[in-house]
């Protein structure tokens, strides 16, 4: 539903997250900002996430 270029620092979101839920809104677009500090999906990437949504 997203998808981020951390060289160009572009993220992408699907139109249909629009019909989503504002938590399910929310999670992507967090998720893909936080890409932009860590590309790979690893433990720095949960450990960020986990930072900016501990719910």
């Amino acid at each position: 539903m997203g998808s981020c270029n951390p060289c160009t620092g572009l993220i992408r979101l699907n139109t249909d997250l629009a019909r989503k839920p504002p938590e399910c809104l929310e999670y992507i677009v967090v998720r893909e900002l936080v890409h932009l500090l860590e590309p790979s999906h690893n433990a720095r990437l949960q450990a960020l996430m986990d930072e900016c949504l501990p719910h």
